[in-house]
């Protein structure tokens, strides 16, 4: 029976994971949606949606084959596909991009990019001079290592 359990106790602490929350208070967004994320702290993230066919209207948009890639102020790193998730249309133009993805980081760790999310706002103007500028608002990301 001790033995067991100690198999047990060996097993969970395999299984274990942390999970960390990195809140981005200031960023970029760039004319094909690929926010930049600069966490609290150090660290930096890039959330490539892939908005192919996406348009800023009154409507939610998912999004399927983008990436995620990030750096973190103690040295692990990923770039992890098939970031996942919608842009979401939030009114008086202002969206958020919210999506996730898992992989491998630099140290062979199993892991997972939950709630990738960065909100930024778009004004667009017509005629000579127009086109549409982004700006950053908020972002954050919760990594989970295993």
């Amino acid at each position: 029976m001790k033995r067991i359990g100690i198999m047990l106790l060996f097993t969970a602490f395999l299984w274990a994971q942390t999970a960390n929350t990195y809140s981005a208070p200031t960023g970029s967004v760039n004319p094909q949606t690929i926010g930049s994320l600069y966490f609290d702290g150090g660290g930096s993230a890039i959330a490539a949606a892939g908005l192919s066919g996406c348009y800023f209207t009154n409507y939610d948009c998912g999004f399927a084959t983008g990436k995620v890639s990030y750096a973190l102020v103690d040295g692990s790193s990923a770039t992890l596909p098939g970031f996942a998730g919608v842009m979401h249309a939030l009114g008086n133009g202002i969206y958020r991009v919210e999506g996730s993805a898992s992989g491998t980081d630099n140290s062979g760790h199993n892991v997972r990019a939950n709630d990738v999310q960065f909100t930024f706002s778009v004004f667009c103007r017509s005629g000579r001079g127009g086109g549409c500028n982004r700006k950053y608002i908020d972002g954050s990301m919760t990594l989970t290592v295993n």
